[in-house]
């Protein structure tokens, strides 16, 4: 394995058509198997591929050899620093392409719901699939489906590969229910190689209640928004329901806080229908007065959802 030094100049043209005469030229051997080849400005010593080699020089490049082999020469990355590198040997060997991770979404976004996990893609222009499981018994998961415009996506089971351009992403699905935690990965490949994960929870349990905390105080964070949840479940968790239930157009409290099931589906109420209504605020009462939460937390038993 050779490593290519760049001096003044930057890594161009010029450099691969040097490294291309200096492969169809240099001889890879022991030690002292041939002499150094010299011609033009550049000397060329002897170099070995398993045991390293002295370092050939001249004009503004420089070329020695590497091991090969791991725990030989450490890593090896384009100069000069600092900067990303151009390319980057880890002892001798093409290192492994590290995948970003997604990331905890934008401030209005960052707060903890009953029946979505949102965060950003943070995937650039490259074409990925995204992983979400429920860490927390009892667990399971599957993909992330294609958002709609407003950015809300369904669990599917085989992974999209595509370029995740929205900002934020907000899945809700039957498998993503309250008082839970989750981890949401990055892969290339579509499931053989994955990002770190990036942990999301939605609600902790409110107190003696078993779910439904919506939202906190009013405005007291955000000018004339619902503040995130605060551990309690109170009348303020429907009523900030039924205010997007009557006005679908508020910026108050966003849509991914208040829909909590799937009304007009029957045998998918577990699913989520992406709009806000009666159903949802019939439901947050329900959790205020006390009653469990109604679906299954099992992601496998969930239904396909439309």
């Amino acid at each position: 394995m050779m490593r290519f030094r760049r001096g003044e100049e930057s890594m161009s043209r010029r450099a691969v058509v040097f490294g291309a005469a200096l492969l169809g030229s240099a001889h890879f051997a022991m030690p002292g198997a041939f002499g150094q080849l010299s011609g033009g400005p550049y000397t060329i010593r002897p170099l070995d591929v398993n045991a390293g080699g002295t370092t050939s020089t001249g004009g503004p490049y420089s070329i020695s050899a590497s091991t090969g082999q791991a725990g030989g020469v450490g890593t090896i990355t384009a100069q000069p620093l600092p900067g990303p590198p151009l390319y980057q040997f880890d002892d001798g060997f093409w290192s492994a392409a590290t995948i970003p991770p997604p990331t905890e979404p934008p401030s209005a976004h960052d707060r903890a719901k009953n029946r979505y996990v949102s965060f950003a893609p943070n995937a650039g222009a490259n074409v990925v699939a995204l992983r979400i499981d429920k860490v927390s018994a009892p667990t399971g998961g599957g993909w992330v489906g294609v958002p709609d415009a407003a950015g809300l996506a369904p669990v599917v089971s085989a992974p999209v590969l595509r370029v995740w351009s929205e900002p934020v992403v907000h899945v809700g699905d039957c498998a993503v229910v309250p008082v839970a935690s989750y981890e949401v990965r990055t892969s290339e490949d579509g499931g053989s190689a994955f990002s770190a994960p990036l942990a999301v929870d939605t609600i902790a349990q409110p107190g003696p209640k078993f779910w439904g905390d919506t939202v906190g105080q009013f405005g007291t964070i955000t000018p004339d928004v619902w503040d995130p949840p605060n551990g309690v479940v109170n009348v303020n968790d429907f009523l900030a329901g039924l205010e997007k239930f009557q006005n679908p157009a508020t910026t108050r409290v966003h849509l991914t806080v208040v829909d909590v099931v799937g009304a007009g589906q029957p045998g998918f109420e577990a699913c989520l229908n992406r709009s806000a209504n009666i159903a949802d605020v019939f439901n947050l009462i329900k959790a205020f007065q006390g009653s469990v939460y109604p679906f299954t937390t099992d992601p496998p038993s969930c239904p396909p959802c439309p």
